[in-house]
């Protein structure tokens, strides 16, 4: 069997309806895109006018990832754009895996963690909702990263010791 990258592009090409969206285009874009139609939103128009120059293809998404990445964990502490931003984060996990790994570690999981330990202040309701989103989130990061995973598991696992199974918070035990 013969596989040829330059008869695949030359398909792609040609027939882009034959193939899934998973084989061309990226998928952070095309959720922000999503979610700018669907939002009347002030704070979100904002979050998309910083984030949409950075993300018009895969590659300038990569070079631009730490600024991309920041602007996303500081947008998780604004209730407005919360679910906007939890949606766009598996797609970012599914489009940059290895490369966003590092910067989930450091940056947003410490950020998801602090989510969830939020919502169990006995001043504030427990929004299920935002819970089930952060759970999505981690979910999809254990599939998207699986291969990091293995690659740095004592560290993958040093770092759930530390911000899952020894948090004071009951819904991360």
């Amino acid at each position: 069997m013969e596989i040829s990258i330059s008869q695949k592009m030359e398909e792609v090409r040609l027939f882009p309806a034959n193939y899934k969206e998973d084989m061309i285009g990226c998928f952070f874009q095309e959720e922000l895109e999503k979610q700018r139609e669907e939002q009347d939103n002030q704070a979100f128009r904002e979050l998309y006018n910083a984030i949409v120059d950075l993300v018009q293809s895969l590659p300038l998404m990569l070079l631009n990832l730490p600024r991309i990445v920041t602007l996303l964990r500081d947008s998780m502490g604004n209730k407005a754009v919360r679910k906007e931003v939890l949606a766009l984060l598996p797609c970012l996990f599914r489009d940059c895996r290895q490369e966003v790994y590092p910067l989930f570690c450091s940056e947003l999981m410490p950020c998801l963690v602090g989510l969830v330990a939020e919502r169990e202040k006995p001043s504030a309701p427990l929004d299920l909702e935002s819970l089930e989103q952060v759970f999505h989130v981690l979910a999809y990061a254990l599939r998207y990263f699986f291969d990091c995973i293995l690659r740095h598991f004592p560290d993958f696992l040093a770092l759930y010791r530390d911000t899952l199974f020894c948090s004071p918070s009951k819904l991360l035990k």
